[in-house]
């Protein structure tokens, strides 16, 4: 015996998952949602012939509900893909863009070649680096394997895909792997990169740390961790340098202990733009967690560019400050300790160009 509409109704609703009109787009999909208003609207015929109008009318609200349903899932599916394929091509466009925007700003592409392709790297992975930035030049690259450079350990090797062609292959790494060329450099800002591949797994966290120094103290660091270092793969990483006086500086590497490849350490210097209307444009360099430069407005002070920068790291002198700045072609320092501990006097206003130093202890 056929059951009676109404019977027939109940059975169909309680396999249903949840109220018809509260399916979600998934559930619809999933329940072929043409199917179910078939259904559905069979049932409401039967019912109207039998004379349950009501119950009848309900149906086919049920039925409206997903039919709009179905008519919303489709747009919002329409307009994610839109959306999808809007963002990937603005993406493609920005690219393009900021890849112009590096190779018209890097002034010895036709001499260095390879320079332009380690500059898209570093960009790529650093972006902060080139705030600010209106030219760049490839100052010089040194070789890992070849003297000025200098070793504790590794060997020279020819290696695949190294473009100095001979590279430092160190299985066995000691504590520090290079060190030198103690190379000077004039006052200014620079963007100093290591290129390197790690040979198998590297931590997570740590994985080395790499190095400007000048007097065998670090003016600025950092601590690349296992994801960034991609073993097997050639990579470039990079420290910004705010250079405030001439100098001879060293850049120094330490794997802890994971078997690596080095291959050569760029120099680049940055020609900065002017500061915009009531901004000054300062570097950061020293014991600070984040060496590099900041936008700030007129009238900052060193602590606040200090606490942009994150902080001061555990070893620095915790309140030395020295402010480099230019003044009619001459340098001076300001010790802010002494400056601000004058009667009557305020905190250190810091002006554009400035080079905010952090001693260690």
């Amino acid at each position: 015996m056929t059951p009676a509409p109404f019977l027939r109704l109940l059975l169909f609703l309680t396999v249903l998952p949840g109220p018809v009109s509260r399916l979600s787009a998934q559930d619809a999909e999933r329940a072929n949602s043409s199917a179910v208003r078939e259904r559905l609207a069979r049932i409401s015929g039967e019912l109207r012939a039998e004379g349950k109008a009501q119950l009848a009318d309900r149906i086919d609200e049920e039925i409206r509900s997903i039919a709009r349903l179905d008519d919303t899932t489709a747009r919002n599916a329409e307009l994610l893909l839109v959306q999808t394929r809007v963002a990937a091509m603005e993406a493609r466009v920005q690219r393009l863009t900021d890849d112009l925007r590096l190779a018209a700003s890097f002034t010895n592409t036709a001499a260095v070649p390879e320079g332009l392709e380690v500059l898209r790297s570093v960009r790529t992975r650093q972006p902060e680096l080139f705030g600010h930035v209106d030219r760049i030049e490839l100052l010089k690259k040194f070789d890992a394997a070849k003297a000025p450079i200098q070793r504790h350990s590794g060997t020279p090797q020819p290696v695949e895909g190294a473009h100095a062609g001979t590279a430092l292959v160190d299985e066995a790494p000691a504590f520090m792997c290079i060190y030198g060329p103690y190379a000077p450099l004039e006052p200014g800002r620079y963007i100093v990169t290591w290129r390197m591949k790690f040979h198998g797994p590297v931590a997570e966290k740590d994985a080395c740390f790499l190095d400007a120094a000048h007097n065998a103290v670090t003016f600025s660091g950092r601590n690349p961790d296992g994801p960034e270092c991609r073993a097997g793969e050639w990579v470039e990483m990079s420290v910004p340098l705010a250079n405030p006086v001439l100098r001879e500086y060293e850049f120094r590497f330490w794997p802890h202990q994971h078997p690596v490849t080095l291959d050569r350490i760029y120099v680049f210097r940055l020609h900065g733009k002017p500061a915009p209307a009531g901004q000054a444009i300062v570097s950061l360099m020293g014991a600070v967690k984040t060496a590099g430069t900041l936008s700030l407005p007129q009238g900052s002070s060193a602590d606040i560019a200090i606490q942009l920068a994150g902080g001061r790291k555990g070893f620095a002198h915790p309140q030395r400050v020295l402010i480099h700045r230019t003044i009619e072609g001459r340098h001076e320092v300001i010790d802010t300790a002494g400056a601000e501990a004058q009667p009557g006097a305020g905190q250190v206003v810091l002006q554009d160009g400035d080079i905010i130093e952090l001693p260690e202890r």
